[in-house]
């Protein structure tokens, strides 16, 4: 029975724990109600206990007059952590203690709580790929919504830039979508927008939202404690593609001359067996846009600037496919500039600040083969962008 919620039958105790101060229940009858919710939870296994555990102590910890109640089941909450508990789980609980201490008057003691509490460190600590089992070759496309005005994006962003750090570019191949989700997001395109309507219909779509293969993985956000679980969880997702085999192999040459990007993209071996529908797809990269939003973050990186070719891409026929465009970034430029000021004249929410310059640089191209039918990405490769001599 472990994982199961309880009826609300036996939560009852606990949610009317929530009146008591309204009620003007006394102390001892608000104990215990709270000692029959955390009985009545044991037959559902820890996870539920623990969490009926420290639902009572906030609860309880916002109300005046329950303060050494709240500190009790605080306490019971924090010895039910263990080594392996997520960070995030144990700031909250040490979060919730505190103020249980402070409603208590016990302020000493929840000055040595907030002092654990600062001494927990939020950042990511990416592993190094120890390499594939199989003989695969097969790279793995990550696709990231965000959005700079996005506070709960901040876990997805920190832990997509941390992916960097964990795998090579034969291995993972990066994408940042920036949308205009919840506010005015000035890294955001047309190019973006419409990737996004890909795969989610605009009622449905949110950031952060994040793709492995073109399959959705994630739309878990959270915060700096949040980060390094998205992190675990997107490696999670990542490494078992890493050993399934590609379909389609990929040759892409990208080279600047003043201010033209000649891009030549070749896709060759693709089964069509295996499916009918693939198309060869670019995507234009700037390494790293510097831009302070609302979530905090000063830079971004890997975020998407256009979609030489069109978001629609060219057909892959008989196995193959080439395709060759040209870039111009001077009318680049200028289109993203236009597209922004339309935006801010057209929106009721404006930019919240200056507009950053639109540089182009540092950039890379992305070529991927993707599925129309299933969008399964069947294969990923990226190059820098290189000046010619």
């Amino acid at each position: 029975m472990s994982g199961k919620r309880p009826p609300e039958r036996l939560i009852q105790p606990a949610s009317t724990a929530t009146q008591a101060e309204k009620q003007k229940a006394k102390p001892e009858d608000v104990r215990n109600w709270a000692d029959k919710a955390y009985k009545a939870a044991e037959p559902y296994g820890a996870r539920v206990q623990a969490h009926d555990t420290l639902r009572i102590a906030e609860m309880l910890s916002d109300q005046d007059g329950y303060g050494d109640v709240a500190v009790t089941f605080a306490r019971r909450a924090e010895r039910n952590l263990d080594s392996k508990a997520k960070l995030s789980q144990t700031k909250r609980v040490l979060d919730i203690l505190a103020a249980a201490l402070k409603k208590a008057g016990k302020a000493d003691e929840a000055k040595e709580v907030e002092a654990r509490i600062d001494k927990l460190n939020p950042e990511i600590k990416p592993k190094p790929f120890a390499g594939r089992k199989a003989k695969s070759d097969r790279v793995v496309l990550v696709e990231l919504f965000t959005g700079a005005e996005c506070p709960p994006c901040l876990a997805a962003d920190k832990a997509f830039d941390a992916l960097e750090k964990t795998y090579k570019p034969g291995e993972v191949v990066l994408l940042e979508y920036h949308q205009h989700i919840p506010r005015p997001d000035p890294l955001t395109n047309p190019a973006s927008e419409r990737r996004l309507r890909y795969y989610v219909p605009p009622m449905e779509s949110g950031t952060p939202m994040l793709f492995l293969n073109g399959k959705l993985k994630s739309e878990d956000g959270g915060g700096d404690f949040e980060a390094s679980e998205r992190y675990d969880e997107y490696v999670e997702g990542i490494t078992p593609l890493l050993e399934t085999p590609a379909n389609g192999v990929l040759k892409v040459t990208a080279k600047r001359a003043e201010n033209k990007v000649e891009i030549t993209a070749e896709a060759s071996e693709v089964d069509a067996k295996m499916d009918s529908n693939v198309r060869l797809r670019l995507a234009l990269v700037e390494e790293k846009v510097q831009y302070k939003g609302g979530n905090g973050i000063p830079e971004y990186h890997h975020v998407v600037r256009d979609m030489p070719g069109g978001l629609a891409g060219i057909p892959v026929k008989g196995g193959s496919a080439k395709q060759s465009v040209t870039v111009d970034l001077d009318d680049l430029k200028k289109e993203l500039k236009k597209y922004l000021e339309n935006y801010n004249k057209e929106s009721e929410d404006k930019f919240p600040k200056k507009l950053p310059e639109i540089e182009l640089k540092n950039l890379r191209v992305v070529a991927f083969l993707q599925s129309d039918k299933t969008q399964e990405v069947m294969q990923a490769m990226q190059v820098d962008v290189k000046a010619e001599k």
